[in-house]
Parts: C-alpha cells; structure tokens; sequence
C-alpha cells in the first residue's frame, strides 16, 4: 500500500519534471529515506517533493522551509485524508512550519496540524504558497501572516 500510495502521488505531484522525491517516515524500520522531515528540506532543491508517510507517533517538529518544494502528507489525496502525517507542537517552537524568504512557490499538503499556538508562519516577503487538504487542530493561529498584507 505503502508503495501504491508514493508512486501514485509523486507521479500526479511531479508530472514529467525531473524532480527529486524524497520520503520520510519518523521510524527508521519504516525504510524512507529520511526519519526527519527537516532532513528532507534540507537535502531537497527547489522544485522537488517530499512525501511524508503517517505514523503512529506524531511528527514532533519544527520546519523550515528556504526554497520552493512541495511537502506532501499521506492525506493529500483524497482516498488518504485520515492518513494525514501529524505535526504536534510537544517540545517544540510554537510554530510548525516557519516560511522563509526564498519559499515562494511552496506547496504544503495532507497535513493534520495540532498543538502548535501557530501553524504556518509566513513572512511578508513570500508569495504564491499553495496550502490544501490540511487540518488544523487546537492551535491559537492556523496561518500566521506576520503582519503581512495578504489576500
């Protein structure tokens, strides 16, 4: 299923591009590339995806995000929306995923947010993020514009 479910996702994400799919999944006996997802942004180039698997320990962590990638969950396709990857705040920063300038571009999906007093941070000098089949979860703020004017 596992294996259905990337090929399926990085083909419809990924079309005909040359782009790097990297996966992660929080237990190292799962067998993805990565156990963090911030070691998958890191190693990532601009343009490619980032396919994290659901787990039934939730992704504790802080992210962020310096070029334009796409950061797909579990949950973003349809089928798979109760299979969203979970980002819960525990021990770490109060933001989830912090946007940085350069990010423009940036596509976040199939993500279920809970715990964190923000979400998805973005600067005022970054555009054209695309942020869909995500739930957000008892939280302060889902999406934090930093005072930015954003329509």
């Amino acid at each position: 299923m596992k294996t259905v479910f990337s090929l399926s996702l990085a083909l419809i994400i990924c079309g005909l591009s040359h782009a790097t799919v990297y996966t992660v999944h929080n237990s190292a006996s799962f067998g993805a590339q990565y156990t963090s997802i911030q070691a998958a942004v890191d190693a990532a180039s601009a343009g490619d995806t980032i396919l994290v698997h659901s787990s039934a320990k939730a992704y504790d962590e802080y992210i962020d995000i310096d070029k334009p990638i796409v950061l797909a969950g579990q949950g973003a396709v349809a089928s798979t929306h109760g299979l969203r990857p979970v980002f819960d705040g525990g021990s770490v920063a109060s933001t989830a995923i912090d946007l940085l300038s350069g990010s423009d571009g940036t596509v976040i999906t199939g993500f279920e947010f809970d715990d964190h007093s923000d979400y998805i941070n973005f600067p005022d000098d970054v555009s054209n993020i695309t942020i869909s089949n995500c739930a957000f979860k008892g939280g302060r703020t889902a999406l934090d514009f930093d005072g930015a004017d954003y329509t």
